[in-house]
């Protein structure tokens, strides 16, 4: 019987940080989780950064981690990576390839800006839409079909 290869492991700090373990026996203090694509729904990779930003692993798959390392990241994904969704959209206004947003979300009442919107809005196949504005932040319409008339009036002249 082949032995298992030895694995990455995460644990908690008591300070509420993630800790590496990697089977070498080096540990690395206060890694970060970061999805490499974290707009696609399907296959997402994960990379482990140090506190500088610094990969340190990519994981292609979430096998590699055991049960309880791949709970904590997980779990350090799910609050790193909140995007709002947008509920209503208040005015949208265009200028050249810029448009100026003001939203409110399931997080509260937001303004933000997005350029060129080939590149900054996916469909994602189910009538609703993923945003990125010039700063990196992500939001989401679930579905446009929820809006309200004036908002989905707003929507489609963007669309």
């Amino acid at each position: 019987m082949a032995k298992k290869p030895k694995q990455i492991r995460l644990v908690r700090e008591p300070d509420g940080t993630l800790t590496m373990l990697h089977p070498n026996g080096k540990r690395v203090k206060d890694v970060r989780v970061a999805i490499l694509n974290p707009i696609d729904k399907g296959n997402k990779w994960y990379e482990l950064q140090d506190h500088c930003g610094k990969s340190l692993h990519i994981f292609p798959d979430l096998t590699e981690l055991n049960a309880a390392s791949r709970r904590l990241l997980e779990q350090d994904v799910r609050e790193r990576y909140v995007i709002p969704k947008i509920k209503k959209i208040y005015s949208l206004n265009q200028e050249s390839h810029v448009s100026y947003w003001d939203v409110e979300t399931d997080r509260g009442r937001r303004d933000f800006v997005m350029k060129d919107k080939l590149d900054n809005i996916l469909e994602n196949g189910k009538g609703g839409y993923t945003l990125k504005d010039v700063m990196g932040n992500y939001f989401m319409i679930e579905k446009v079909e929820r809006l309200d008339g004036r908002s989905k009036r707003l929507f489609d002249k963007v669309i």
